[in-house]
């Protein structure tokens, strides 16, 4: 009966950067610590993206909503609305409106005229 010696192989933790030595292939980490830390590390990231990116889109539907009021719709400079706080790229999904397709923001359309935006609440049946 004949012994084989498994091979070792040098890995580097993507927690830490320490090098370290195994023989297991499918080995990533210098142990469960560091795993559990990384994951949550790459997680905690992707939760503060997204917390960014809903903020700015809520900041910016409450200054729409703030300077439309009671009204149904408006027209602003795109000066004017940057001057807010309006971040003009935020969005969150697209409608038709008189058959023309226009972005939407949480119920309220924008609506792009040369240096000029209508803000336009939606009614949905």
């Amino acid at each position: 009966m004949m012994l084989t010696m498994k091979r070792t192989r040098r890995k580097t933790c993507p927690c830490c950067g320490e090098v370290f030595e195994t023989t297991r292939k499918d080995k990533v980490y210098l142990d469960a610590t560091h795993q559990k830390y990384h994951n949550n590390a790459v997680q905690n990231r992707k939760r503060d993206q997204q917390c960014r990116i809903s903020k700015d889109h809520f900041d910016t539907f409450r200054i729409y909503q703030k300077l439309l009021g009671i009204e149904i719709e408006a027209t602003y400079s795109k000066d004017f609305l940057k001057g807010k706080g309006a971040n003009l790229t935020a969005f969150s999904g697209i409608d038709i409106i008189e058959g023309e397709q226009v972005e939407v923001l949480f119920g309220i359309a924008i609506i792009p005229n040369n240096n000029k935006i209508t803000l336009k609440k939606i009614k949905h049946a």
